[in-house]
């Protein structure tokens, strides 16, 4: 029988050992870019009177096979660039039509591409990207098979956006497209597609969804001089007019202020910038909702990325996330479907990294555009 310290040298080998692979270099070229609930009063919570000095919850490490598994999508120009990050391996699948793709994100196992008005997918196995409708833009929905395309209408004056479900095969989901109040723009559909996230270029709006071919009525919550962050199911993260970082539940109506740390300046210092760039948000929820990662400006004035623990709001850096944001392109952010990896842009030269939950620091990919926009998803 194992003496008591062989056993616990022994678990602490067991433990410890967990190998990955980086990834080596891969160069990559081209220009990258029912009815709906009451309305529910939003509680705000204070955020604690002194630091948070609980540990974030530990995080299973993400075995090879689901890095296998996950392969990465970059929207390059005219094509789409699948790189197998373990396998060190690069092929492209051509983009149907004349437009340039703008923008990429992942809807439950579908990989979702924009391009000058059309919106594409590419369904997990699929060697084509099949185009599903007309749209100068796209939200994720609470349903895995279904998006919300939004366009917005021609004329002068304020502009003015619709939105309408559709399946993955493109077929609508409803008769006729709901109206956005003139002058805002959709974000996102949350809450099980039964409200809608909207911006005034001045703070946020939520809005009850109403039956199809009517407008939006008044606003359930309004957060004046806020900025989006990200949004998943009910839950929305958003910078307020006081710069501080609120994730707000509404469901619950409740919304809990995380305190800002005292090496952390600011909350998104991305804020200010257009929300045409490639990506529109300025952070990114796991798959499980149980983190939020979000670039932060320190007091030496340098950007890099936090990550928030959402069950008890530690935050936590990550090291070696300096220069994620840059003049060309806001952030962008995805995670393993597993969420214990997160994947960031950096800028100057246009890059990847990653960067493990728990681990002392982020790794860079080595996969980069010599100019010109980034926008990737993984599966």
């Amino acid at each position: 029988m194992p003496t008591r310290g062989r056993k616990r040298a022994q678990d602490a080998v067991i433990t410890g050992v967990v190998a990955m692979a980086v990834v080596g270099l891969l160069r990559v070229t081209g220009e990258f870019g029912g009815l709906p609930p009451p309305p529910v009063p939003i509680r705000v919570e204070p955020p604690p009177t002194t630091a948070v000095q609980e540990r974030p919850p530990r995080i299973a490490p993400v075995v090879d096979e689901d890095l296998i598994e996950a392969d990465l999508y970059v929207a390059d120009g005219r094509r789409v660039l699948v790189v197998d990050i373990v396998g060190r391996s690069v092929r492209s699948l051509p983009v149907p039509g004349t437009g340039r793709l703008t923008s990429a994100l992942r809807h439950g196992s579908t990989v979702v591409f924009r391009s000058a008005g059309t919106v594409s997918v590419l369904p997990d196995g699929a060697d084509e990207l099949l185009p599903i409708g007309a749209a100068d833009d796209v939200l994720p929905s609470s349903g895995p098979l279904r998006l919300w395309l939004a366009r917005q209408s021609p004329g002068s004056g304020r502009p003015a956006w619709e939105i309408t479900p559709v399946q993955l095969d493109g077929e609508p989901l409803r008769d006729q497209a709901i109206r956005v109040v003139p002058g805002q723009r959709p974000l996102a559909v949350m809450a099980g597609d039964t409200a809608v996230l909207t911006t005034d270029g001045s703070g946020l709006l939520v809005y009850d969804l109403p039956p199809s071919g009517r407008a939006l009525g008044r606003p359930r919550v309004a957060w004046p001089g806020a900025s989006f962050v990200d949004s998943l199911a009910s839950m929305v993260a958003l910078v307020d007019g006081r710069g501080e970082l609120r994730i707000t539940d509404l469901n619950s109506g409740v919304s809990r202020t995380v305190q800002r740390p005292s090496d952390v300046a600011r909350w998104a210092p991305s804020a200010g910038m257009g929300a045409d760039r490639c990506c529109r948000r300025l952070g990114a929820f796991s798959p499980d909702g149980g983190t939020l990662a979000i670039t932060v400006e320190n007091r030496s004035g340098e950007d890099s990325i936090s990550v928030v623990y959402t069950t008890n709001l530690v935050v936590r850096a990550v090291p070696r996330s300096s220069g994620v944001t840059g003049a060309s392109c806001l952030p962008c952010f995805d995670w393993l479907p597993s969420g214990g990896w997160l994947l960031f842009a950096r800028d100057e030269p246009l890059r990847l990294s990653a960067y493990r939950l728990g681990h002392r620091w982020a790794n860079p990919l080595r996969v980069q555009a010599s100019s010109g926009r980034l926008s990737f998803a993984l599966r």
